[in-house]
């Protein structure tokens, strides 16, 4: 609908306070300068940055309370444990199960062994070594017993039976996401792993599709919106099974159904399933929120939709052009080419890790490539081409963070100048066929470089032609 610029403009400013009003994190201010049109700019107070730098410590602050409290848990005696007042829903979850015996006995035993220094290194570094964690019969049971993996995920080879003390502990990133780890013990001495599915730290709750207690608590039926259907008026209709969509075109659907007025923060998001599809316009906005990790709430007759976790969100966004570009490309060729990975690659961490999820290269924009896709994204475009001749290319110079990589990846001083190759190498047939409809065939690039003494290190990058998740809209 049509509104004063005035609303839209408190509008927006009421959305960056996510959720405070009135919000201190923005303000309008608007510049005259004669003849010319006059410009507002919404910009961040000091408040406002302020808060966003403090919640993006929040997932390691976070972490690191749950962890302490997991700690003090199981260390606790059995019959004190089903009292204990858990404040990490994954823990919380597991106490009314139960606790951690069964299938988690092994990570509860983990955590047990925990000293507080081993902590703060767990969270600094990602693992921890436990040297002396010697695991009772019931967990050595549940290890030799673990599972296979669910279909899909790579496979794991069972710890074996062993009378070695030790392990390590890790937290892992799960998916693309900075806010949510999952644990996994390798075990000492064959190195199996042991990763129970489902004890998740989710720092902000971003994929678990759960539901805040507040948020069940919907306003009385007769206060809600008429009953809508998502797809009432949409030309291509799916079935009535589950689908997925973006939740962008979720929520354009439920404001033209509704007749909300929508403002939403949106970051890019996998697709997220819409298993619900009719309902009243707060129950699917509640829904759909929850599956996607953002929160909803109503100012006046208007919805303002925002993350939970906006401040990552922001740090690992990509801007919408590049995306366009890439997707058109990508649309174009079947595959992710070579100079739109180079692109890809020279964006800060965090932006890579959210974006090779999006895209589908994380094949190729792995930390093993990654350094090698840099530094060619770092040298000038015509040395990349010379680079494709029989005799390579000699590269004199590098940047900082370039020649830090050569000198890990030779493990000593390198002897410059570098040569480089790059070799497109035969396509690999693939079964089926491509996102253009032809033939699927692997297509990729051999880069090696090369030092004066003669050392080479070799690198295989993968041009992905699987169609990004990103794009998938079955509904």
């Amino acid at each position: 609908k049509d509104q004063p610029l005035s609303t839209i403009m408190g509008r927006l400013q009421d959305l960056f306070g996510h959720g405070t009003l009135p919000p201190p994190s923005c303000e309008w201010t608007r510049v005259v300068e004669g003849a010319k049109q006059t410009v507002y700019y919404l910009r961040r107070t000091r408040h406002g940055i302020d808060e966003e730098e403090a919640l993006l410590d929040v997932p390691r602050s976070t972490c690191l309370l749950w962890l302490k409290e997991l700690q003090r848990y199981v260390r606790l005696p059995k019959e004190e444990q089903a009292k204990f007042q858990a404040e990490c829903p994954c823990l919380k979850a597991n106490i009314r199960s139960g606790g951690l015996d069964g299938a988690l006995r092994p990570l509860g035993e983990a955590f047990a062994d925990l000293a507080d220094d081993q902590i703060k290194a767990l969270m600094q570094q990602g693992s921890v070594v436990l040297p002396s964690l010697a695991f009772s019969p019931e967990a050595q049971g549940v290890l030799q017993a673990y599972p296979d993996p669910p279909p899909g995920t790579p496979q794991r080879r069972p710890p074996p039976e062993r009378s070695t003390p030790g392990a390590v502990l890790q937290l892992k990133r799960e998916g693309d996401s900075d806010t949510t780890g999952v644990f996994e013990l390798s075990i000492y001495p064959q190195n199996g792993t042991y990763c129970p599915y489902g004890f998740i730290f989710d720092t902000q709750r971003q994929y678990t599709g759960l539901l805040d207690a507040e948020e069940m608590q919907l306003p009385p039926l007769e206060k809600q919106g008429a009953v809508i259907d998502l797809l009432a008026h949409r030309k291509s209709q799916a079935s009535s099974t589950p689908g997925y969509m973006s939740l962008e075109t979720a929520l354009g659907l439920l404001a033209q159904e509704s007749g909300l007025n929508i403002y939403a923060e949106m970051f890019p998001r996998h697709p997220v399933p819409v298993d619900q599809t009719k309902g009243t316009p707060e129950k699917l906005l509640t829904l759909l929120c929850a599956r996607a990790g953002y929160r909803w709430r109503k100012v006046g007759k208007d919805v303002l939709v925002y993350s939970r976790s906006w401040a990552s969100d922001r740090q690992a966004n990509v801007p919408q052009p590049l995306l366009d570009r890439w997707l058109a490309n990508f649309a174009k060729n079947g595959r992710h080419v070579l100079p739109d990975l180079l692109e890809m690659a020279r964006l800060r961490d965090e932006q890579v890790r959210k974006l090779s999820h999006w895209m589908d290269v994380q094949s190729t924009l792995r930390p093993a490539n990654l350094g090698c896709l840099r530094l060619l994204g770092a040298v000038a475009p015509a040395e990349v081409r010379f680079a494709f001749d029989p005799q390579g290319q000699v590269i004199g110079t590098l940047d900082a963070s370039s020649l830090a990589f050569v000198q890990k990846e030779f493990k000593q001083q390198a002897n410059l100048p570098l040569r480089l190759f790059i070799r497109r190498d035969p396509d690999q047939p693939l079964p089926g066929v491509g996102p253009d409809g032809r033939p699927s065939a692997r297509s990729s690039v051999t880069v090696t470089l090369q030092d004066q003494s003669g050392v080479t290190k070799s690198y295989l990058i993968i041009e992905p032609s699987r169609r990004p998740q990103y794009l998938l809209e079955p509904l």
